[in-house]
């Protein structure tokens, strides 16, 4: 039976150019898909067939990204993050417990919706609770 064979330098190059022109993917985020996915932490590491997944799978990807969150969800996420106090850290995990994606930049408009409203829904929380604090009545 015959070795599989290794990724090759064109399939290298083809991830590369996806992954930063037509994602915005930088060096660190490729290889957390890479670990992800085949559980490589290098792209040498792979074989053709591998990397031959990786680039459909990139490509898949490239095809939907008009569903990206948009640059105003980004803001407005971020924003409310810091009205909440939440680290970087903190804001990840609510992402991951929400919508099991990884990073704020890989969400989609509905995951970003919904991250949205489940932080509008934390503010109001904690103000109906600071107010309670405030009449007494806790």
């Amino acid at each position: 039976m015959a070795a599989p064979k290794n990724i090759t330098a064109m399939q290298k190059k083809i991830i590369w150019s996806i992954a930063r022109k037509s994602l915005g993917l930088d060096g660190s985020t490729l290889y957390a898909c890479i670990m992800e996915m085949f559980g490589a932490e290098r792209m040498s590491a792979l074989s053709a067939a591998q990397a031959d997944l990786l680039i459909l799978e990139l490509r898949r990807k490239e095809c939907r990204l008009g569903e990206r969150l948009t640059p105003l969800q980004y803001k407005g996420i971020t924003r409310r993050s810091q009205e909440l106090g939440w680290s970087a850290k903190g804001l990840r995990r609510f992402i991951k417990n929400e919508t099991g994606a990884d990073e704020l930049s890989w969400l989609t408009v509905e995951q970003a919706r919904f991250v949205i409203t489940g932080m509008e829904k934390i503010k109001k929380w904690r103000r109906t609770h600071r107010e309670e604090k405030i009449d007494g009545v806790q």
